[in-house]
């Protein structure tokens, strides 16, 4: 199952006046996720195939009014069989997100155990809002989530998942708060202050059993060292610091990087290495061992802003999406191993796109596989023009969004990529 974000066609940013709309909760928009069903086909060495035979299928939209969807995170551990399924309902995951109005949000995300061929949306749990379609379908508008919180006087910017009952959020302010979405302890303090930005704060909200300042401004990304070291958290911020914190100490047990010139939006954790991987500069792609967080290796390059990173749980695979519209895959351990091996990387694809009409796109692959020079010299550098190094500023439409590996064993050689123009491109790069 793939959970996409579908465009919103409000194209205005009501926020509360003469503030910032990166620090603010915003009002109420439309959102909706949906959920696509990928079917698989096993071979002879029980690994899982994408089956080209039978194309993908709409098996649930979760319509939301709590504003644009920010982040999405499927919870990393199966759930159990539970008397739901026994009923004909299947639940496929926790799926934590954060919305338009700074709330962190989990949903209990179920789909039919027989569903049609056809695109339809799902059935709801009894204290949802249903509402028919005109083609006699049902759509699933969620008044409310299974879990929701959010910190006093800031907004969730950024989350990750610890374990299947631990979620930890980054803030606005520099504040990294967890909660156990277990936990019924609960407090009447407000959501925020001001009754003019969120009219309904005077609530029940969940306590976090962590809540501390961990860096200056606002955080960027995050991720957990989950499964081995869940206690350990990597962090990055607009202070350009990344942060490893150990969760058991963590005023006393942290360390810092060097600090950049431009705060790393994207962190993921390599279980195979023992390393959090990120950017640097946003060009090139660094691993920073656990042992010695305070150095890096750096394992990739691209030739633009790298706006999305995943590194593969069953395989050390690294997919880079960058503003250009490339998507990069590299393998870390050859540079690891031996610091003075030639680096290997190979273009997955690369997406174009124009305004010519209502907007064209164009994806080229068959890339070779390429080495690359992780030395900090102009020299070859596909930048430099009559003297000077340029920074090209792409099409929003271009560029790549989102790009993850599946988490699944049997289908661990599955990518997806988000891209800028709406198209999703999914493919075993196992075969």
């Amino acid at each position: 199952y793939l959970a996409l974000v579908a465009p919103s066609k409000s194209t205005t940013t009501q926020t509360p006046t003469n503030s910032a709309p990166a620090f603010t909760p915003s009002y109420p928009l439309p959102a909706a996720i949906q959920i696509w069903a990928f079917a698989t086909s096993t071979d002879t060495d029980h690994a899982g195939h994408i089956d080209q035979s039978r194309p993908p299928e709409l098996v649930l939209t979760v319509c939301t009014d709590w504003g644009a969807v920010k982040h999405l995170k499927w919870c990393p551990v199966p759930r159990h069989l539970r008397d739901d399924e026994v009923r004909g309902k299947v639940s496929i995951g926790l799926l934590a997100g954060i919305w338009g109005d700074g709330q962190l949000r989990i949903l209990d995300v179920q789909i039919d155990k027989v569903h049609s061929s056809l695109t339809s949306y799902g059935m709801p749990p009894p204290n949802y809002n249903v509402y028919n379609l005109t083609n006699a379908s049902l759509k699933v508008k969620y008044q409310g989530a299974a879990f929701a919180a959010r910190p006093p006087n800031t907004v969730c910017t950024c989350l990750t998942w610890l374990s299947a009952v631990d979620i930890a959020v980054g803030c606005a302010n520099g504040f990294v708060a967890i909660w156990n979405i277990f936990d019924g302890n609960q407090s009447s303090s407000p959501l925020n202050d001001d009754d003019d930005i969120l009219p309904t704060a005077q609530s029940l909200v969940p306590v976090p059993w962590f809540f501390l300042q961990i860096h200056q401004t606002y955080v960027l990304a995050m991720a957990a060292a989950y499964p081995a070291h869940p206690h350990l958290l990597a962090t990055s911020s607009m202070d350009g610091y990344m942060r490893l914190t150990d969760l058991r100490a963590p005023s006393t047990d942290f360390v810092l990087t060097n600090r950049s010139r431009i705060g790393a939006t994207v962190i993921d954790y390599c279980e195979a290495l023992q390393a959090m991987v990120s950017t640097e500069e946003n060009d090139f792609v660094r691993i920073y061992p656990l042992r010695r967080f305070f150095s890096s290796i750096s394992v990739g390059r691209a030739d633009a802003l790298i706006t999305s990173l995943t590194v593969g749980k069953v395989h050390p695979t690294i997919l880079v999406g960058s503003a250009d519209g490339a998507v990069i895959a590299t393998n870390p351990m050859r540079k690891v191993l031996n610091g003075k091996a030639q680096q290997y990387q190979q273009t997955w694809f690369e997406h174009e796109w124009t305004r010519k009409g209502e907007g064209v796109s164009r994806i080229l692959d068959g890339f070779k596989v390429e080495t690359v020079n992780m030395a900090r010299t102009l020299v070859g550098d596909k930048r430099i023009k009559d003297g000077s190094v340029y920074a090209t500023i792409y099409e929003e439409e271009t560029g790549v969004t989102q790009v993850v590996w599946n988490p699944n064993l049997h289908c661990g050689g599955w990518a997806a990529a988000g891209l800028g123009s709406g198209l999703v491109r999914v493919e075993d790069l196992a075969l």
